[in-house]
């Protein structure tokens, strides 16, 4: 098992994994088809 996460600028954030504390899980599907559908969005600006 794998988790993905990025180092918290605040300590008390919500969602911290317990064993540690200074990173914030990410949700990867997520985050992929956010940056999927920017660069379509850039990529159709060009045109």
């Amino acid at each position: 098992m794998a988790i993905i996460a990025t180092p918290t600028a605040n300590t008390k954030e919500e969602k911290q994994l317990p064993r540690f504390p200074h990173l914030l899980p990410m949700n990867v599907e997520q985050t992929f088809f956010t940056l999927l559908e920017q660069k379509i969005s850039q990529i159709s600006l060009r045109s």
